[in-house]
């Protein structure tokens, strides 16, 4: 066996990617895990983490983070929450995490899911 994943998905907490003093550590830490999933043959890609419910404005903010940590290590980034929240609307939910998983074309550059 040459390798044992053709792909290896990666994510961070909500905070880290925005947070004035951990988006450093978030950025350092995709390059050294993107080169190590490299390394072993396998395509890194990140999961860009959702919003919390009572922060929408964080959307946007994690979207341009990932994408730059995508975009800085040629790493795909799958949008977990790239549509509209139900929980914004009031909706409620069995339990204390998105049940979806989403996928949209609108990201730019690496943004994808899938392989090639």
């Amino acid at each position: 066996m040459d390798k044992l994943f053709d792909a290896v998905i990666m994510g961070d907490c909500s905070q880290c990617p925005i947070h004035a003093q951990l988006k450093g550590v978030f950025h350092a830490y995709a390059k050294i895990q993107t080169d190590i999933v490299r390394k072993h043959g396998a395509t890194p890609m990140f999961t860009m983490t959702w919003a919390y419910k009572d922060k929408p404005e964080m959307t946007q903010h994690l979207a341009d983070a990932y994408t730059t940590a995508g975009n800085d290590n040629d790493a795909l980034v799958i949008p977990a929450d790239a549509c509209p929240n139900p929980w914004r609307a009031g909706a409620a939910q069995s339990s204390g995490s998105p049940s979806r998983f989403v996928a949209a074309a609108h990201f730019p550059a690496n943004t994808a899911v899938g392989s090639e």
